[in-house]
């Protein structure tokens, strides 16, 4: 009875590998194809992280172009204060 019970086993386990079908370069074994199933999963859900990051850096670079901005206006103002407080300075 063990015997029948590790055949049948063993029978569905090499049915599962021996399924075999032709696609593009050759035959592919069931486990090769579950590797493959999972890549393609893997490389769709990497193109989706790839264009999050790609925004994320678009941000981080309108960020740092807003501060840069923001930076060279602060120093323009404080340069025309510090020359209007040395004339006054002077003049006084």
């Amino acid at each position: 009875m063990e015997n029948a019970e590790s055949e049948s086993t063993r029978k569905r386990m090499k049915s599962d590998v021996v399924l075999r079908f032709k696609e593009g370069e050759g035959v592919m074994i069931g486990s090769e194809m579950d590797q493959k199933e999972e890549f393609e999963g893997i490389v769709a859900g990497s193109e989706e992280v790839e264009l999050a990051i790609a925004h994320i850096l678009e941000k981080i670079e309108r960020f740092t172009q807003l501060v840069s901005e923001s930076l060279e206006s602060g120093k323009t103002m404080f340069q025309k204060i510090s020359d209007e407080f040395e004339e006054r300075m002077i003049i006084n």
